[in-house]
């Protein structure tokens, strides 16, 4: 949970930055959700016993 919540203090911070590129604000949203799946999928493996 303390990384869910970190993570999104990140996103919040690294999406008021300035915008230098066109897709940084798609490229950056794609990461942290890649970034939230990658978290969320390691509960889903620990509910079907993978790393005990």
């Amino acid at each position: 949970m303390d990384i869910w919540l970190a993570l999104g203090q990140v996103a919040g911070d690294l999406l008021d930055l300035p915008v230098f590129h066109p897709s940084e604000r798609e490229e950056t949203v794609r990461d942290l959700h890649n970034l939230q799946s990658r978290l969320l999928a390691r509960v889903g493996l620990r509910a079907i016993g993978w790393g005990q």
